[in-house]
C-alpha cells in the first residue's frame, strides 16, 4: 500500500490544559496536512477495544476507533502506548519509513485474574 493512495488526513485537537497543552502541541506527530509522498502510514490494531492509544505521548484515540484506520504520520522513530484500566501498559517503539505502512498490533495483558 502506497501513501500516495491514501487520501484521508487525520486532524487531531489537543485537549490538554495548562502547561501540558504546549508540550502536547509540539510533540504531536500525527499530521493535519501533509503531502502524501512525505508521509508514512500507521495502522493500529489493539485489544481491548476500550483502550486508550497514544502516539509519542499524545492521545490519538481508542483502540476501537483506530482499528484498521490508516493515519499519515511523520517518518522516523515513534513510541506507541496502549493503556486500559485493569491491564498492564503496552507499548512499542518503531521506525516509520516514508511511503510505507507500519502496522502495529498490541494485545494488553490483564493485571489480575478476575
Amino acid at each position: 500500500m502506497s501513501a500516495r493512495r491514501i487520501g484521508v488526513v487525520l486532524a487531531l485537537v489537543a485537549t490538554a490544559t495548562g502547561p501540558g497543552l504546549a508540550a502536547a502541541q509540539t510533540s504531536l506527530t500525527v499530521l493535519s496536512a501533509i503531502a502524501p509522498r512525505q508521509s508514512a502510514i500507521l495502522i493500529v490494531d489493539a485489544l481491548p477495544l476500550e483502550a486508550e492509544v497514544r502516539l509519542d505521548g499524545v492521545v490519538i484515540g481508542t483502540a476501537r476507533g483506530l482499528t484498521a484506520q490508516a493515519m499519515p504520520i511523520l517518518p522516523g522513530n515513534h513510541v506507541l502506548q496502549v493503556w486500559a484500566p485493569d491491564y498492564y501498559l503496552g507499548g512499542v517503539s518503531f521506525y516509520s519509513t516514508p511511503n510505507w505502512v507500519s502496522h502495529v498490533q498490541v494485545q494488553l495483558v490483564p493485571s489480575a485474574l478476575r
